[in-house]
């Protein structure tokens, strides 16, 4: 955790860390000794470990929107023990400050802040990416006259990135918090958040275990007068929603404090499975100077049902090949990271092929290691990838971690490989010779020439081998691995992208096209060509006018290619939802609702903070009669 301590009139940066069983003592992270303002911090967290910290420096200048300082967004980073040297990250006309960083499912990071000059309504709001290096800066909301200031920034679970900011667009300058959403594609237009009579600020956002999301803000409101002079103090308040943001439960406070001010909260889903609060207040209680002093404040542990599969390992390899009619063993690591006990059915797979299916008890916190025979017979010589897959428990929400897909092909050689070599030639003709008519028990047998394991090598051993004999096992083999649908449901006359993971099992370089169809239609191709051992996602992209709204199955294929023999992994289905034109709130009905976002936001154009993009059904950056009219057309359809 890292916080801003005022030390006489400049600013500090501090730093404690938990682990686990308690807090450190406060360190001095950021320290001038006066010669910079350093403030407003923000951490996160890369994949690799290394910490990656943001603050606003203050260095004596003009220009900006404070008097005596200038300030730049700075940054170091925490890797092997050790802090980097601080490196200035933007130097824009005015001031940035307020960062908020968040680390994407993909591995990079996003920061957003608050620029402030003389010209921007003191506030606007930009975002960069980091992606091993900073890239660009951009403009994420600003109006010219509006002060857009303190963003805070999340990932959601189903991939969207939201960024809650506060703006003072209410009646009278009262600050409102309003949000924008990466959904994938672009963000979304801004959208107000909160309505209130009194300022809202320092928004704070996260999604606990169960994916419900939370923001937390700071409300200034009336507390009564002092010497008939009316006084305020900022209170926390909260709301939150269950199903992805759609809808929002009332708002409330938390911690009210009479006579005090509690602000600048952040939330956060902390490891020991509660929601952690912390926040800035001058409190009266053991607090006779009134200063500012940071609080926590936990949730109860928040409860989730969750299966995983933690890891496939393929049967050990070695120079020696399995072969047709083994019995071989993949092993799986599973776990139940959720709070109660659950028996989940396992699957697992060769390739396309269920080779096991079994439940499996586990008690809430355990891992447990399963060992899986797979007998080989009557199966085909190849290249194998293992997959296991929990099948959702009553109550799961997240199930991302419920399959794992191992990505090692496993070899199986031909029944009549005797040597295990990977190919059935004359040397194998030859073992099988030189112990011809032996019988378990004699000196001369070996169970390596016994291929039909009748305790006895004969003519049918050499028959086996004179059946595949000239066989290698340099194949041709396609297969599709997963299809990953859109996040957010496609509207009709929307344009729609899938993306599908091929990989390549076989030794060749191959090229091949990649079809998908809705109920047997195709209606996307794609061309691939791809090299052996390697793994590709590919996207299919097409308008959706031609499809009517309903639920599709939908089917991709790769097509074989020459010698390929293999095909049963070449297509994967999946299901795919397309919902009405006039579905604004993409719920696959059309309803009041729908008619209700048009109406809140008729009138309103394309850069007002009244436009609403998902109600601006015909892309003409005005919501007027037309988007009514399509709402209207479309009134009481629904999909079941």
């Amino acid at each position: 955790m890292v916080w801003e301590k005022v030390i006489t009139s400049y600013g500090q940066v501090y730093l404690m860390v938990n682990n686990g069983f308690g807090w450190s003592g406060e360190i001095s992270l950021i320290n001038s000794n006066g010669a910079f303002d350093d403030i407003t911090p923000a951490l996160a967290q890369l994949v690799n470990g290394t910490i990656v910290l943001v603050w606003s420096r203050g260095a004596p200048g003009s220009g900006g929107c404070f008097q005596g300082n200038t300030y730049s967004l700075y940054t170091e980073s925490y890797t092997n023990g050790k802090w980097s040297s601080p490196t200035i990250l933007t130097q824009g006309p005015g001031d940035d400050i307020s960062p908020a960083i968040t680390r994407l499912q993909d591995g990079r990071m996003m920061l957003a802040w608050t620029r402030c000059t003389s010209t921007n309504g003191r506030g606007d709001v930009y975002y960069k990416l980091y992606s091993g290096i900073w890239g660009a800066e951009n403009l994420l909301v600003g109006s010219g006259t509006n002060e857009e200031k303190l963003p805070g920034i999340t990932q959601t679970a189903d991939g969207r990135v939201w960024v809650v900011y506060s703006a003072n667009t209410a009646s009278g300058n009262v600050n409102q918090l309003w949000d924008v959403i990466w959904n994938g594609t672009g963000w979304t237009n801004p959208a107000v958040f909160t309505n209130p009579t009194a300022d809202d600020d320092w928004a704070s956002m996260a999604q606990d275990r169960n994916l419900t999301i939370w923001v937390f803000w700071a409300r200034d409101l009336a507390n009564g007068t002092v010497s008939g002079q009316p006084t305020f103090q900022y209170d926390l308040f909260y709301k939150n929603s269950t199903d992805n943001g759609q809808t929002w439960s009332p708002e409330q406070t938390i911690a009210p404090n009479i006579n005090s001010d509690d602000k600048q909260p952040f939330v956060m889903q902390a490891a020991n499975k509660k929601l952690w609060m912390v926040y800035s207040s001058n409190q009266r209680l053991g607090n006779p100077f009134r200063t500012f002093n940071l609080y926590l404040v936990t949730s109860e542990i928040i409860k989730v049902h969750d299966v995983s599969v933690v890891s496939v390992l393929p049967p050990p390899m070695t120079s020696k090949f399995s072969r047709i009619g083994d019995t071989v063993n993949m092993t799986v690591t599973v776990a139940d990271p959720g709070d109660f006990a659950e028996s989940p059915r396992l699957n697992c797979y060769a390739n396309t092929t269920r080779i096991y299916v079994a439940t499996i008890p586990l008690t809430a916190g355990q891992t447990n290691t399963v060992r899986i025979p797979w007998n080989t017979t009557g199966t085909m010589a190849g290249m194998y990838l293992f997959r296991a897959t929990f099948a959702t428990v009553a109550g799961e929400f997240l199930t991302s971690n419920n399959s794992f897909n191992n990505t090692t092909p496993f070899p199986l050689s031909f029944h009549g490989d005797v040597n295990r070599h990977g190919r059935v030639d004359i040397t194998d003709l030859s073992t099988v010779a030189a112990h011809f008519g032996s019988a378990l028990g004699s000196v001369s047998y070996t169970n390596i020439a016994d291929l039909n394991h009748d305790n006895k090598i004969d003519i049918v051993d050499l028959a086996i081998v004179g059946i595949d004999f000239g066989k290698v096992l340099v194949i041709h083999d396609l297969a599709i691995l997963s299809i990953t649908r859109p996040s957010i449901t496609p509207r009709f006359g929307e344009l729609i992208k899938v993306n599908a993971t091929i990989s390549n099992l076989g030794g060749f370089t191959e090229s091949s096209q990649a079809t998908l169809s809705l109920n047997s239609t195709i209606v996307a191709t794609v061309p691939v060509t791809i090299t052996q051992g390697q793994t590709l996602t590919i996207t299919f992209s097409w308008n959706s006018t031609g499809q009517v709204p309903g639920r599709y199955t939908m089917s991709i294929v790769i097509s074989p290619v020459a010698g390929e023999v293999v095909t049963s992994n070449n297509s994967l289905n999946s299901t795919l939802t397309i919902t009405f034109r006039g579905d604004v709130n993409r719920d696959l009905k059309v309803d009041i609702s729908d008619m209700a976002l048009v109406a809140g936001h008729f009138g309103a154009i394309h850069g007002t903070p009244a436009y609403l993009a998902a109600a601006d059904l015909n892309h003409d950056g005005v919501i007027d009669i037309t988007d009514m009219a399509i709402v209207g057309a479309d009134f009481g359809k629904t999909i079941t």
